[in-house]
Protein backbone atom coordinates (compact mmCIF):
# COMPACT_ATOMS: atom_id res chain seq x y z
CA UNK A 1 0.00 0.00 0.00
CA UNK A 2 1.51 3.33 -1.11
CA UNK A 3 -0.62 5.55 1.15
CA UNK A 4 -1.88 3.74 4.29
CA UNK A 5 -3.36 6.90 5.81
CA UNK A 6 -5.75 7.33 2.86
CA UNK A 7 -6.01 3.56 2.14
CA UNK A 8 -4.79 4.32 -1.42
CA UNK A 9 -8.16 5.98 -2.07
CA UNK A 10 -8.99 9.46 -3.40
CA UNK A 11 -8.85 12.24 -0.84
CA UNK A 12 -10.24 15.75 -0.73
CA UNK A 13 -6.88 17.32 -1.54
CA UNK A 14 -6.67 15.28 -4.77
CA UNK A 15 -10.28 15.72 -5.89
CA UNK A 16 -9.41 18.80 -7.95
CA UNK A 17 -7.45 16.38 -10.17
CA UNK A 18 -9.89 13.46 -9.98
CA UNK A 19 -12.90 15.63 -10.87
CA UNK A 20 -11.10 16.63 -14.09
CA UNK A 21 -9.62 13.20 -14.85
CA UNK A 22 -11.66 10.23 -13.67
CA UNK A 23 -9.09 7.79 -15.09
CA UNK A 24 -6.35 9.03 -12.76
CA UNK A 25 -7.10 6.76 -9.75
CA UNK A 26 -7.05 3.62 -11.93
CA UNK A 27 -3.67 4.54 -13.40
CA UNK A 28 -2.32 5.49 -9.97
CA UNK A 29 -3.31 2.09 -8.60
CA UNK A 30 -1.19 0.30 -11.25
CA UNK A 31 2.01 2.16 -10.47
CA UNK A 32 4.76 0.64 -8.32
CA UNK A 33 5.48 2.23 -4.94
CA UNK A 34 7.11 5.55 -5.64
CA UNK A 35 10.38 6.60 -4.08
CA UNK A 36 9.77 9.72 -2.05
CA UNK A 37 11.13 12.66 -3.99
CA UNK A 38 13.18 15.27 -2.19
CA UNK A 39 10.82 18.15 -1.47
CA UNK A 40 11.78 21.58 -2.75
CA UNK A 41 12.22 24.50 -0.38
CA UNK A 42 8.71 25.86 -1.03
CA UNK A 43 7.14 22.53 -0.12
CA UNK A 44 9.28 22.23 3.01
CA UNK A 45 8.38 25.78 3.95
CA UNK A 46 4.67 24.97 3.69
CA UNK A 47 5.12 21.81 5.76
CA UNK A 48 6.92 23.71 8.52
CA UNK A 49 4.25 26.40 8.67
CA UNK A 50 1.42 23.86 8.60
CA UNK A 51 2.98 21.90 11.48
CA UNK A 52 3.38 25.11 13.47
CA UNK A 53 -0.30 25.93 12.96
CA UNK A 54 -1.27 22.44 14.08
CA UNK A 55 0.91 22.42 17.21
CA UNK A 56 0.99 26.16 18.01
CA UNK A 57 4.79 25.86 18.15
CA UNK A 58 6.70 28.28 15.89
CA UNK A 59 10.17 27.59 17.30
CA UNK A 60 11.36 25.84 14.12
CA UNK A 61 10.24 28.64 11.79
CA UNK A 62 12.42 31.35 10.30
CA UNK A 63 11.37 34.95 10.86
CA UNK A 64 9.54 35.23 7.52
CA UNK A 65 7.85 31.86 8.03
CA UNK A 66 6.71 32.89 11.51
CA UNK A 67 5.40 36.13 10.03
CA UNK A 68 3.34 34.26 7.41
CA UNK A 69 2.13 31.83 10.07
CA UNK A 70 0.91 34.76 12.17
CA UNK A 71 -0.81 36.32 9.16
CA UNK A 72 -2.63 33.05 8.47
CA UNK A 73 -3.77 32.88 12.10
CA UNK A 74 -5.05 36.43 11.81
CA UNK A 75 -6.82 35.61 8.54
CA UNK A 76 -8.48 32.58 10.12
CA UNK A 77 -9.51 34.58 13.19
CA UNK A 78 -11.02 37.32 11.01
CA UNK A 79 -13.09 34.80 9.03
CA UNK A 80 -14.19 32.99 12.20
CA UNK A 81 -15.06 36.28 13.93
CA UNK A 82 -17.23 37.30 10.98
CA UNK A 83 -18.92 33.89 11.03
CA UNK A 84 -19.67 34.25 14.75
CA UNK A 85 -21.00 37.79 14.29
CA UNK A 86 -23.32 36.77 11.45
CA UNK A 87 -24.60 33.78 13.43
CA UNK A 88 -24.96 35.73 16.68
CA UNK A 89 -22.35 33.67 18.54
CA UNK A 90 -20.05 34.93 21.28
CA UNK A 91 -16.87 32.94 20.67
CA UNK A 92 -15.61 32.92 24.25
CA UNK A 93 -19.05 31.93 25.52
CA UNK A 94 -19.69 29.11 23.03
CA UNK A 95 -16.25 27.60 23.66
CA UNK A 96 -17.38 26.92 27.23
CA UNK A 97 -20.41 24.93 26.04
CA UNK A 98 -19.97 21.14 26.32
CA UNK A 99 -21.97 20.63 23.11
CA UNK A 100 -19.46 22.57 20.98
CA UNK A 101 -17.24 20.31 18.89
CA UNK A 102 -13.80 21.45 17.69
CA UNK A 103 -11.01 19.59 15.97
CA UNK A 104 -7.70 19.80 14.12
CA UNK A 105 -6.27 17.38 11.55
CA UNK A 106 -9.19 14.93 11.88
CA UNK A 107 -9.92 12.64 8.92
CA UNK A 108 -13.49 11.81 7.86
CA UNK A 109 -14.68 9.17 5.39
CA UNK A 110 -17.32 8.60 2.73
CA UNK A 111 -18.45 5.00 2.23
CA UNK A 112 -19.73 3.32 -0.90
CA UNK A 113 -23.55 3.02 -0.52
CA UNK A 114 -23.58 -0.50 -1.99
CA UNK A 115 -20.55 -2.12 -0.33
CA UNK A 116 -20.27 0.03 2.78
CA UNK A 117 -16.51 0.23 2.19
CA UNK A 118 -14.58 3.52 2.30
CA UNK A 119 -14.23 5.27 -1.07
CA UNK A 120 -13.06 8.81 -0.17
CA UNK A 121 -11.62 10.77 2.76
CA UNK A 122 -10.87 14.32 3.87
CA UNK A 123 -8.49 15.62 6.54
CA UNK A 124 -9.65 18.94 8.01
CA UNK A 125 -7.06 21.46 9.22
CA UNK A 126 -9.54 23.05 11.65
CA UNK A 127 -13.28 22.87 12.25
CA UNK A 128 -15.89 24.05 14.75
CA UNK A 129 -19.48 22.84 15.21
CA UNK A 130 -21.94 25.00 17.15
CA UNK A 131 -25.55 23.81 17.33
CA UNK A 132 -26.46 23.07 13.67
CA UNK A 133 -23.74 25.32 12.22
CA UNK A 134 -20.22 24.27 11.19
CA UNK A 135 -17.11 26.16 10.21
CA UNK A 136 -14.13 24.66 8.33
CA UNK A 137 -10.79 26.38 7.73
CA UNK A 138 -8.09 25.12 5.38
CA UNK A 139 -4.67 26.75 5.66
CA UNK A 140 -2.84 27.59 2.43
CA UNK A 141 0.74 28.80 2.80
CA UNK A 142 2.15 27.83 -0.60
CA UNK A 143 3.52 29.98 -3.40
CA UNK A 144 0.70 28.96 -5.74
CA UNK A 145 -2.20 30.53 -3.85
CA UNK A 146 -2.87 32.87 -6.77
CA UNK A 147 -3.77 29.80 -8.85
CA UNK A 148 -5.89 28.27 -6.10
CA UNK A 149 -9.49 27.61 -7.10
CA UNK A 150 -11.75 29.97 -5.07
CA UNK A 151 -13.77 28.46 -2.23
CA UNK A 152 -17.05 28.70 -4.16
CA UNK A 153 -15.75 26.24 -6.79
CA UNK A 154 -13.05 24.45 -4.81
CA UNK A 155 -13.59 20.67 -4.84
CA UNK A 156 -11.34 20.04 -1.84
CA UNK A 157 -13.45 22.24 0.43
CA UNK A 158 -16.65 20.85 -1.08
CA UNK A 159 -15.61 17.33 -0.08
CA UNK A 160 -14.62 18.51 3.40
CA UNK A 161 -18.01 20.18 3.91
CA UNK A 162 -19.97 17.11 2.79
CA UNK A 163 -17.97 14.63 4.86
CA UNK A 164 -18.24 16.73 8.03
CA UNK A 165 -21.98 17.16 7.39
CA UNK A 166 -22.43 13.40 7.01
CA UNK A 167 -20.36 12.67 10.13
CA UNK A 168 -22.54 14.98 12.26
CA UNK A 169 -26.00 14.67 10.72
CA UNK A 170 -27.55 17.49 12.78
CA UNK A 171 -25.55 20.09 10.82
CA UNK A 172 -27.70 22.30 8.57
CA UNK A 173 -25.14 24.80 7.26
CA UNK A 174 -21.38 24.81 6.73
CA UNK A 175 -18.98 27.69 6.09
CA UNK A 176 -15.71 26.73 4.36
CA UNK A 177 -12.75 29.11 4.19
CA UNK A 178 -9.14 29.44 3.09
CA UNK A 179 -6.74 31.20 5.46
CA UNK A 180 -3.83 32.56 3.45
CA UNK A 181 -1.10 35.13 4.10
CA UNK A 182 -1.22 38.33 2.07
CA UNK A 183 -4.61 37.61 0.60
CA UNK A 184 -8.20 38.75 0.86
CA UNK A 185 -10.87 36.85 2.77
CA UNK A 186 -12.18 33.81 0.86
CA UNK A 187 -15.13 31.81 2.23
CA UNK A 188 -18.35 30.17 1.03
CA UNK A 189 -21.49 28.95 2.81
CA UNK A 190 -23.16 25.61 2.04
CA UNK A 191 -26.84 25.24 2.89
CA UNK A 192 -28.36 21.83 3.49
CA UNK A 193 -29.61 21.68 -0.11
CA UNK A 194 -26.13 22.71 -1.33
CA UNK A 195 -24.64 19.87 0.69
CA UNK A 196 -27.14 17.36 -0.72
CA UNK A 197 -26.39 18.45 -4.29
CA UNK A 198 -22.64 18.42 -3.61
CA UNK A 199 -22.78 14.93 -2.17
CA UNK A 200 -24.53 13.68 -5.32
CA UNK A 201 -21.89 15.39 -7.45
CA UNK A 202 -19.02 13.89 -5.45
CA UNK A 203 -20.53 10.40 -5.53
CA UNK A 204 -20.97 10.73 -9.29
CA UNK A 205 -17.28 11.61 -9.68
CA UNK A 206 -16.28 8.62 -7.55
CA UNK A 207 -18.62 6.39 -9.58
CA UNK A 208 -16.99 7.56 -12.82
CA UNK A 209 -13.54 6.66 -11.47
CA UNK A 210 -14.73 3.10 -10.82
CA UNK A 211 -15.98 2.43 -14.35
CA UNK A 212 -13.93 0.18 -16.68
CA UNK A 213 -11.94 2.26 -19.11
CA UNK A 214 -12.37 5.49 -17.14
CA UNK A 215 -11.06 8.25 -19.39
CA UNK A 216 -7.91 10.22 -18.59
CA UNK A 217 -8.26 13.88 -19.54
CA UNK A 218 -5.06 15.96 -19.58
CA UNK A 219 -4.99 19.61 -18.55
CA UNK A 220 -3.38 22.05 -16.15
CA UNK A 221 -4.07 19.59 -13.33
CA UNK A 222 -1.40 17.30 -14.84
CA UNK A 223 1.25 19.63 -13.41
CA UNK A 224 0.43 18.43 -9.87
CA UNK A 225 -0.48 14.80 -10.63
CA UNK A 226 1.85 12.02 -9.40
CA UNK A 227 0.95 9.98 -12.51
CA UNK A 228 2.46 12.54 -14.89
CA UNK A 229 5.71 10.63 -15.62
CA UNK A 230 3.69 7.50 -16.49
CA UNK A 231 0.70 8.99 -18.33
CA UNK A 232 0.78 9.19 -22.16
CA UNK A 233 -2.02 11.76 -22.16
CA UNK A 234 -0.11 14.01 -19.75
CA UNK A 235 3.07 13.54 -21.76
CA UNK A 236 1.35 14.56 -24.98
CA UNK A 237 -0.32 17.51 -23.28
CA UNK A 238 2.93 18.88 -21.89
CA UNK A 239 4.89 17.97 -25.04
CA UNK A 240 7.38 15.90 -23.10
CA UNK A 241 9.78 14.03 -25.41
CA UNK A 242 9.28 10.92 -23.28
CA UNK A 243 5.67 10.80 -24.45
CA UNK A 244 6.91 9.46 -27.80
CA UNK A 245 8.60 6.42 -26.26
CA UNK A 246 6.63 5.82 -23.06
CA UNK A 247 7.41 7.13 -19.60
CA UNK A 248 10.87 8.37 -18.68
CA UNK A 249 11.66 5.44 -16.37
CA UNK A 250 10.90 2.90 -19.09
CA UNK A 251 13.06 4.90 -21.49
CA UNK A 252 16.02 4.65 -19.09
CA UNK A 253 15.46 0.90 -18.75
CA UNK A 254 15.75 0.54 -22.54
CA UNK A 255 19.01 2.48 -22.89
CA UNK A 256 22.12 0.51 -23.76
CA UNK A 257 25.00 0.44 -21.25
CA UNK A 258 26.96 2.68 -23.60
CA UNK A 259 24.13 5.23 -23.67
CA UNK A 260 23.97 5.21 -19.87
CA UNK A 261 27.68 6.02 -19.65
CA UNK A 262 27.38 8.76 -22.28
CA UNK A 263 24.57 10.47 -20.36
CA UNK A 264 26.41 10.09 -17.04
CA UNK A 265 29.54 11.69 -18.51
CA UNK A 266 27.43 14.67 -19.56
CA UNK A 267 25.64 15.05 -16.23
CA UNK A 268 27.81 17.99 -15.19
CA UNK A 269 27.13 19.76 -18.47
CA UNK A 270 23.41 19.03 -18.17
CA UNK A 271 23.41 20.50 -14.66
CA UNK A 272 25.21 23.60 -15.87
CA UNK A 273 22.70 24.01 -18.70
CA UNK A 274 19.80 23.82 -16.24
CA UNK A 275 21.50 26.34 -13.95
CA UNK A 276 22.08 28.66 -16.93
CA UNK A 277 18.42 28.33 -17.96
CA UNK A 278 17.27 29.29 -14.44
CA UNK A 279 19.73 32.19 -14.29
CA UNK A 280 18.50 33.52 -17.64
CA UNK A 281 14.87 33.23 -16.60
CA UNK A 282 15.64 35.05 -13.35
CA UNK A 283 17.11 37.85 -15.46
CA UNK A 284 13.78 38.41 -17.23
CA UNK A 285 11.57 41.27 -16.11
CA UNK A 286 8.45 40.56 -14.07
CA UNK A 287 6.35 41.38 -17.13
CA UNK A 288 8.27 38.92 -19.31
CA UNK A 289 7.94 36.20 -16.67
CA UNK A 290 4.21 36.88 -16.38
CA UNK A 291 3.77 36.39 -20.13
CA UNK A 292 5.49 33.01 -19.75
CA UNK A 293 3.19 32.00 -16.88
CA UNK A 294 5.96 32.41 -14.30
CA UNK A 295 6.49 34.62 -11.29
CA UNK A 296 9.09 35.25 -8.63
CA UNK A 297 9.02 33.68 -5.19
CA UNK A 298 10.56 35.48 -2.22
CA UNK A 299 13.90 34.08 -1.14
CA UNK A 300 14.07 32.61 2.32
CA UNK A 301 15.36 35.14 4.80
CA UNK A 302 18.79 34.20 6.14
CA UNK A 303 20.20 35.40 9.46
CA UNK A 304 23.32 33.38 10.34
CA UNK A 305 25.16 34.11 13.57
CA UNK A 306 28.52 35.56 12.48
CA UNK A 307 29.86 36.66 15.89
CA UNK A 308 29.94 33.20 17.45
CA UNK A 309 32.34 33.96 20.28
CA UNK A 310 30.49 37.10 21.35
CA UNK A 311 27.13 35.32 21.20
CA UNK A 312 28.43 32.38 23.25
CA UNK A 313 29.90 34.62 25.95
CA UNK A 314 26.71 36.69 26.07
CA UNK A 315 24.52 33.67 26.81
CA UNK A 316 26.98 32.38 29.41
CA UNK A 317 26.76 35.76 31.15
CA UNK A 318 22.98 35.48 30.94
CA UNK A 319 23.21 32.37 33.10
CA UNK A 320 22.82 29.60 30.51
CA UNK A 321 24.68 26.32 31.04
CA UNK A 322 27.91 26.44 28.93
CA UNK A 323 27.82 22.66 28.41
CA UNK A 324 24.39 22.92 26.80
CA UNK A 325 25.50 25.89 24.69
CA UNK A 326 28.49 23.92 23.38
CA UNK A 327 26.11 21.38 21.82
CA UNK A 328 24.78 24.17 19.57
CA UNK A 329 28.24 24.95 18.15
CA UNK A 330 29.96 23.24 15.22
CA UNK A 331 33.69 23.26 14.47
CA UNK A 332 34.51 23.18 10.76
CA UNK A 333 37.77 21.40 9.89
CA UNK A 334 38.23 23.74 6.93
CA UNK A 335 37.81 26.86 9.04
CA UNK A 336 39.95 25.35 11.83
CA UNK A 337 42.73 24.72 9.32
CA UNK A 338 42.58 28.32 8.11
CA UNK A 339 42.64 29.62 11.71
CA UNK A 340 45.76 27.56 12.60
CA UNK A 341 47.52 28.63 9.39
CA UNK A 342 46.88 32.27 10.27
CA UNK A 343 47.91 31.80 13.90
CA UNK A 344 51.04 29.68 13.36
CA UNK A 345 52.03 30.67 9.86
CA UNK A 346 52.14 27.01 8.85
CA UNK A 347 51.70 25.87 5.22
CA UNK A 348 48.54 24.02 4.25
CA UNK A 349 50.16 20.55 4.00
CA UNK A 350 51.66 20.74 7.49
CA UNK A 351 48.39 22.00 8.97
CA UNK A 352 46.32 19.25 7.34
CA UNK A 353 48.75 16.59 8.59
CA UNK A 354 48.68 18.00 12.09
CA UNK A 355 44.87 18.10 12.21
CA UNK A 356 44.55 14.61 10.75
CA UNK A 357 46.65 13.26 13.61
CA UNK A 358 45.38 15.39 16.48
CA UNK A 359 41.65 15.29 15.72
CA UNK A 360 41.38 11.48 15.82
CA UNK A 361 39.90 11.36 19.37
CA UNK A 362 37.32 14.01 18.50
CA UNK A 363 35.85 12.92 15.17
CA UNK A 364 33.37 10.30 13.99
CA UNK A 365 34.55 8.64 10.79
CA UNK A 366 31.90 7.75 8.22
CA UNK A 367 32.06 6.36 4.70
CA UNK A 368 29.94 8.01 2.02
CA UNK A 369 28.24 5.87 -0.61
CA UNK A 370 30.45 4.88 -3.53
CA UNK A 371 30.49 7.14 -6.57
CA UNK A 372 31.48 6.60 -10.18
CA UNK A 373 34.64 7.49 -12.06
CA UNK A 374 36.06 6.94 -15.54
CA UNK A 375 38.82 4.27 -15.64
Amino acid sequence: MNDPERLDLPSASKMEIVSECEGQPALLATLPPQKEEEADELALRGTRIHLALETDDTSDLSDDEAEDCQKMKESEEAIRTQWCRERGFDWDAIMRLPSVKTGKEDRFWMNDPETGLPCLSAKLDKYVIVLDEAYICDYKSGAFNKRLTPTQRNFQLRVQAVLLWREFDHIKRVRVAFAKPNSSTDFTDYSESDLEYSEAQIRHVIWRTQQPGAIRRPGQHCNWCPCKPFCPEAGAYTLLPSAMVGNALDMVDRLTPGDLVAIWERSTVIGKILDAVKDRLKGFSDEQLSLLGLGRTPGRRLDPIIKTKEAFNFFVREGFNPEELWSALKLSKTELQKAIMRDQGWPADKTRGYLKQMLVPFIEEKQASAGLEKV
